[in-house]
């Protein structure tokens, strides 16, 4: 298995012929047969390498990769003609296909090809991937001569397998098992510094890197092949990884809680709406932020299959909650001696459709406790207000139920009926009578959970009832209903920023997840309780149609980017 920071690998290429003018102006062309379409090409392939450095907001820098981010399992290396349409030499397949056993550590340092590789003539330009995942395997093994570079990078469509977490989706792309095929990758494409933009495509141009056989200068296959090693007639081509990477740290020490006194302990964080659709390559585009230049020339933000609308929110897929139990893998925070990714696919938005049903994000337990309450107990809350025991809800409710009842009473001796009278004195009383609905709903959903048929809010009993219900924070998960957070679970949610130059509303680039990007986001302050339930679905989670800046998410984060590129962010929640 091979590492790759940098990587040679020498592929037999087959460019421009010399004209025939070209030969006799040089001398006797001495070509046999055999030697006719032969030519040599060699690569070099690279990550990026840089270490990251401190980053400001609205920078990126650049970090190595970890684990087996670098492994080089299998390597697919296609070429293609002026039209770029698929073109292969006729003894060899359309797609060759190369193991880590190809390729050997060379006196430089580099990997490279134990030996080159024979391809087509008419090579102009070179597509290599690296541990395709079994989609993109399955594509690039079907192909046959003619095969346009645009089909080849049509968008792949990842189902979500039966009874399996949406984090599972990745595993096309990022397989970092010992035993697994590792990470995807592929050509990273090329920036145009004097125009300030990235190009279009991805394929590199190898047509200046070909050193042919013309009979005079290069006789045989064994000369060009010497020549074609040189370091001068390398070509370069640098290659990026398909998955994202995320990372949730906390601030320790100095995590701020707010309001003063209140409690927070992290419990854990998950990634949500994932994306499941992807192109093999993607489209660049420079972003506001400022990059700190080495493997990438500028900063950027790509452009995936579900980019617009209507088509914005088609693929994403959220995690679920079974039998009131989230259906995820909630993960540790991430500190520095032992560190805690999640990978995920890309998932990018144009400006005007950074909403919330399109944007990936990442979602974090904990438990918080208001200044005074215990942390791990149950609390209960509703319209501002905070309520220690269920006992305490309970005397709320009573005084509430007598003070609209004295004011009925006294309506019925001015003379209204009964009916008129509570009615007339529950609009007295709005605030009173709201709280009464609120609990008696609650009542509703804990004789629904518990199969019961409790008669009366003040029978309500922590130990008989409350304590019986697993997850009890979803049962609350309806219009007007008091929040129970039990054993002071909260949760919260961010939308992950992929540019945080400004605050500017809505500016291309601000929000998602793009490929071979690293988010380290790091919880500075807490400011107040989440819900008790998981966010999606809830009276107070937001319409998924909502742009994201309508309505800010409960956390902020800093965000460090790096090839990785490495974004920090500090957040609130």
């Amino acid at each position: 298995m091979l590492k790759i920071k940098s990587i040679l690998v020498s592929l037999l290429a087959l460019g421009a012929m010399a004209s025939c003018s070209t030969n006799e102006l040089e001398g006797e062309d001495t070509r046999t047969g055999a030697d006719l379409d032969v030519a040599y090409m060699s690569l070099r392939i690279t990550l990026p390498t840089q270490k990251a450095s401190t980053r400001a907001a609205g920078t990126s820098t650049e970090k190595n990769p970890t684990g087996r981010e670098g492994d080089v399992n299998s390597l697919y290396v296609i070429t293609f003609d002026k039209d770029q349409k698929l073109v292969h030499h006729s003894r060899k397949n359309p797609v060759i296909v190369l193991g880590s056993g190809d390729l050997a550590l060379q006196a430089s340092g580099n990997q490279g090809t134990t030996e080159a590789i024979l391809v087509s003539a008419s090579t102009k330009y070179l597509l290599v991937v690296v541990n395709p995942g079994t989609l993109l395997e399955t594509r690039l093994k079907a192909l046959t001569a003619g095969a346009l570079y645009n089909d080849i990078n049509m968008a792949i469509v990842n189902s979500l397998a039966s009874n399996s977490k949406p984090e599972t989706l990745v595993g096309e792309i990022a397989d970092p098992a010992d035993s697994g095929k590792g990470f995807t990758m592929i050509n990273a494409g090329s920036y145009d510094v004097s125009g300030d933009k990235w190009n279009q495509g991805c394929l590199l141009d190898v047509e200046a890197n070909v050193i042919s056989v013309d009979g005079t200068t290069i006789k045989d296959e064994a000369k060009a092949k010497e020549e074609a090693e040189k370091v001068g007639n390398r070509a370069t081509l640098k290659i990026e990884r398909l998955a994202a990477k995320v990372e949730v740290a906390v601030k320790s020490p100095g995590l701020t809680v707010l309001p003063e006194g209140a409690n927070f302990e992290f419990g854990g964080w998950t990634l949500d709406y994932y994306n499941s659709t992807f192109y093999p390559f993607a489209e660049k585009s420079k972003t506001k932020a400022t990059h700190t230049a080495a493997f990438y020339e500028n900063s950027f933000y790509t452009e995936d299959p579900n980019f617009t609308a209507p088509g914005h929110t088609t693929g994403i897929i959220l995690n679920e909650v079974k039998n009131r139990a989230p259906f995820v893998t909630w993960k540790a925070k991430s500190e520095t001696l032992t560190p805690v990714f999640e990978y995920c696919i890309e998932n990018t938005m144009a400006d005007a459709d950074q909403k919330f049903g399109a944007a990936t994000r990442v979602v974090i337990k904990g438990k918080y406790a208001p200044k005074d309450f215990t942390l791990g107990n149950d609390w209960f809350s509703f319209g501002g207000i905070n309520y220690k025991t269920l006992v305490e809800l309970q005397t709320a409710y009573s005084d509430a139920d007598v003070l609209i009842k004295a004011k009925a009473a006294a309506l019925e001796q001015d003379g209204e009926d009964p009916i008129t009278a509570l009615a007339n004195a529950k609009r007295f009383y709005p605030v009173e009578t709201l709280l009464m609905e609120v609990c008696d709903n609650f009542l509703g959903a804990v004789n629904t959970a518990l199969s019961a048929s409790i008669a009366a809010f003040a029978d309500l009993d922590q130990d008989t009832h409350l304590d019986n219900i697993t997850d009890g924070g979803e049962i609350v998960k309806i219009a007007k209903c008091i929040k129970w957070y039990q054993k002071s679970l909260n949760y919260y949610y961010y939308e992950i920023r992929h540019d945080n130059t400004d605050d500017e509303y809505m500016y291309f680039g601000k929000y998602g997840v793009v490929r071979n990007n690293w988010y380290n986001l790091t919880l500075n302050k807490v400011n107040g309780s989440g819900t008790p339930w998981y966010p999606g679905g809830g009276p107070e989670d937001p319409d998924p149609e909502k742009p994201i800046d309508e309505k800010p998410g409960f956390l902020a984060f800093d965000i460090e980017i790096a090839p990785w590129v490495y974004w920090q962010t500090g957040f609130e929640i």
